[in-house]
């Protein structure tokens, strides 16, 4: 197969797969981390990581994904450019990566490797969200194919940027090191092979203590050191959640990408093992072996997480289609397969995938964005506005662990919290269920602060009391007199249920004989106050069951 044709295939595959995500992006409900991944991105702007923040990753991948963010004023359309940006950026990568395994194995094995990959449907599911595990398979993918090439240290140095994206680029050392000592061990047992294993780790190294030592200058070696190394090591080895569903969920979806994997790993070693192949196989089986281990020892194996192996597996099936494309017979068994039950049978997903639709979403964003003036805060349990802050930073990121933690807080320090909100002065709450799981006390308070304007969003309402003669407004603007069960007299004046009250931030009197709620009214609320919307709905339905 000529070079030009095996472009020309591997560019269509590619637009496939960019085609795809386009539909999935415009569709697709955002999961409640891509809200936090934006956020994280953004404060990068006005924010030094480890001197005004502890970054929840290493930050290359943010950088790496702040410029859409900047595109815009419109929250919404930032999340959608900076997910098409990382959309862009994977078809460019399995682009160049088909390329190169075709050099590497055969054009036809690489090719069919791609439509694997470009078919995967967690992989098409998940490849362009919001987060920097994508980012960090690929430098973990352009690792191997270095080290395939025996480009040692580059290998090393490209493996340590992807730790600089994420921690789980240590899953990637660990399969290099395997790999390049599987090399030496069985297929040169010399000085120069260990040379180039020390090659590797220094590229690594290299890069890996740059990172610390510019950011320990900005900030201090303990911060860096205890946020890089220390910070998630109850998230590394602690069961918090039941997540094996979701292993079961893309397997099944997905058979012969895992288990023709793992099938081509055996096959691989056996086939060195005979003779039958070279290093280049061998290394590459003992990668995605270790790769494989280690995907499935990890504690938090989320939908998102699967992209970590899945691009390393497409090396392995580029490399076992090498070997059984030599046999004609075979090849045409593994070409049928590949059409039934590596592109056919995971495709089946994608009507229930197009189904769905983030429009609720996006409703939400805009109007809580077009209420939210620049300075103020509000409350959502995660950072759905990326360039809007949260009023206090124990509710910013309210995971499951984190709302129980919360719930067996004692009094005096719930109310010490509230104290603190009443310091903040919050314009809004974005209701879902992590809001809705916090402790009664703190919910009962937040009832007497807020109140259903138009679908999840909540905007200041106080209530206030019959004997409270004197109150205080944290916004100027409009009011709307809600119905009392007695007379409602504001600053001396006499007022009717339903009255719109133009009122000054800052204190005002009260002779109302009986509680009353005063709703602002923000400017211009209305041109999002589509009637399909008004009904409350979940913000995060079906995340991950999908």
């Amino acid at each position: 197969m000529r070079l030009s044709r095996t472009v020309l295939i591997a560019a269509g595959l590619s637009l496939v797969y960019f085609t795809i995500q386009l539909a999935y992006i415009s569709s697709l409900p955002l999961v409640m981390d891509e809200f936090d991944g934006a956020n994280e991105a953004y404060q990068l702007l006005h924010l030094t990581p480890y001197e005004d923040f502890r970054p929840y990753k290493t930050v290359l991948g943010y950088y790496l994904e702040l410029p859409p963010l900047l595109l815009t004023s419109d929250p919404w359309t930032g999340l959608m450019a900076s997910k098409i940006w990382l959309a862009g950026i994977n078809t460019a990568v399995i682009f160049s990566v088909t390329l190169a395994l075709s050099a590497l194995f055969s054009p036809a094995a690489a090719l069919t490797g791609q439509l694997l990959l470009v078919s995967m449907s967690t992989f098409l599911e998940r490849s362009s969200e919001l987060r920097v595990d994508m980012l960090t398979a690929w430098f973990g993918l352009a690792a191997l194919v270095l080290l395939l090439r025996r480009g040692w240290f580059l290998a090393g140095v490209v493996g340590g940027l992807g730790f600089l994206v994420s921690q789980k680029g240590l899953y990637y050392l660990v399969a290099a090191n395997a790999a390049g000592g599987a090399y030496w061990w069985f297929e040169a047992r010399d000085r120069r092979t260990l040379g180039d294993l020390v090659r590797l780790n220094a590229g690594t190294v290299l890069v890996i203590a740059g990172y610390l030592t510019f950011w320990a200058l900005v900030s201090s070696p303990w911060a860096v050191f205890s946020a890089t190394f220390l910070s998630h090591g109850s998230i590394v080895f602690s069961d918090f959640y039941e997540l094996e569903g979701h292993w079961s969920r893309t397997l099944g979806k997905n058979p012969l990408y895992y288990w023709g994997a793992v099938a081509g790993i055996a096959m691989l070693l056996a086939a060195r093992w005979r003779g039958q192949v070279g290093a280049t196989h061998l290394m590459t089986a003992v990668y995605g072996g270790v790769l494989f281990a280690l995907c499935r020892w990890h504690k938090q194996p989320w939908p998102y997480f699967f992209v970590i192996l899945i691009p390393t597996l497409m090396v392995v099936h580029v490399a076992t289609l090498q070997v059984v494309f030599r046999d004609r017979r075979w090849g045409r068994v593994a070409v049928a397969a590949v059409a039934l039950l590596g592109v056919a049978y995971p495709m089946t997903s994608m009507p229930d995938v197009l189904s769905r639709d983030n429009s609720y979403q996006r409703h939400v964003i805009r109007l809580a964005h077009a209420i939210l003036n620049e300075g103020d805060t509000y409350l959502a349990g995660n950072d759905l506005i990326y360039d809007r802050h949260q009023a206090h930073p124990d509710l910013r990121r309210l995971g499951a662990a984190r709302v129980e933690a919360i719930r067996q807080w004692p009094e005096p320090r719930l109310d010490a919290l509230i104290g603190e909100l009443e310091a903040a002065r919050p314009k809004l709450v974005i209701e879902d269920y992590r809001m809705r799981g916090l402790p009664p006390v703190l919910l009962t308070y937040l009832g007497t602060r807020y109140d259903t304007l138009w679908s999840s969003v909540q905007v200041y309402a106080p209530v206030v009391g019959a004997g409270e003669r004197e109150f205080d407004l944290w916004f100027g603007g409009d009011y709307r007199v809600e119905p009392s069960d007695g007379r409602v007299v504001i600053d001396g004046r006499d007022v009717d249920p339903g009255t719109l009250l133009t009122l000054a931030r800052g204190r005002h009197h009260n002779d109302s004989t009986a509680p009353v709620r005063l709703r602002l009214v923000p400017p211009g609320w209305g041109a999002y106050a589509d009637p399909a919307t008004k009904q409350r709905r979940r913000m995060f339905a079906r995340p991950y069951d999908y």
